[in-house]
């Protein structure tokens, strides 16, 4: 029997606060906030009309704020946003006394 029992993490209403530094060509975004473990992503988009957002990264928050940092910044104006990316917890049996766990984001 196949069972998929599956674990979302819990809404998290606490929208990451954001500053960002540049230097040479690169730009480093902080935010706080955040949930320990959970995946975080930077996208970057050069055009909010047009709306074409590009990945920069996705990390983990290793505790309640945490940084990336895009570094081919330089040239035209970059407008970032950050969004957490939480990880679903798939747990199965397959009978015979075989199970395990997939984690997938």
């Amino acid at each position: 029997m196949l069972q998929l029992p599956v674990t979302w993490l819990p809404q998290y209403d606490v929208a990451p606060e954001t500053s960002i530094t540049s230097a040479a060509g690169t730009a480093t975004v902080y935010f706080t906030n955040t949930i320990p473990g959970t995946a975080y992503s930077l996208e970057y988009c050069t055009n909010l009309t047009t709306g074409n957002w590009q990945p920069v990264g996705t990390q983990p928050a290793p505790d309640d704020s945490a940084s990336q940092t895009d570094s081919e910044a330089g040239g035209e104006q970059r407008y970032y946003r950050v969004f957490y990316r939480p990880y679903l917890s798939h747990e199965y049996s397959l009978g015979g006394g075989r199970s395990g766990a997939v984690t997938e984001e």
